[in-house]
């Protein structure tokens, strides 16, 4: 949804402002469940690194992230948008292996396939 409503809205909204938009429409989403959790949750038990993580989602993922996400949705079909979503998910399953020394199961791979083959179709261009 937020890839169909971003480019709906890319014709009047900067991707900067999108951006903002999904960000504070999730914010106030999750924000009683926050609430909730926040009631038993130790602050002081993070340490600096971790509380430099989160301003590092926020910044580069979320604001950086966004930004560029819809820069492109403003260029490209929703439906094409859409589909490169999944890359998402094979990108993931990657940076873990890379990064994280994470397992790369069969299963995983042939997904990833199908995905990158989902990808392929929906953008080439008819003969």
């Amino acid at each position: 949804m937020f890839t169909i409503l971003g480019k709906i809205l890319s014709g009047r909204l900067s991707p900067l402002a999108i951006s903002t938009y999904v960000t504070v429409f999730g914010f106030l989403m999750f924000l009683p469940f926050a609430m909730y959790q926040a009631l038993s949750f130790n602050f002081l038990a993070p340490s600096v690194a971790d509380w430099m993580n989160i301003v590092y989602y926020a910044v580069v993922v979320t604001v950086v992230g966004f930004t560029l996400w819809y820069s492109g949705v403003s260029v490209v079909p929703a439906s094409t948008a859409g589909v490169f979503t999944g890359v998402i998910a094979v990108s993931a399953l990657l940076l873990s292996y890379v990064f994280l020394k994470e397992p790369l199961r069969r299963e995983y791979l042939v997904g990833a396939v199908f995905v990158l083959v989902g990808v392929y179709v929906t953008t080439r261009r008819p003969s």
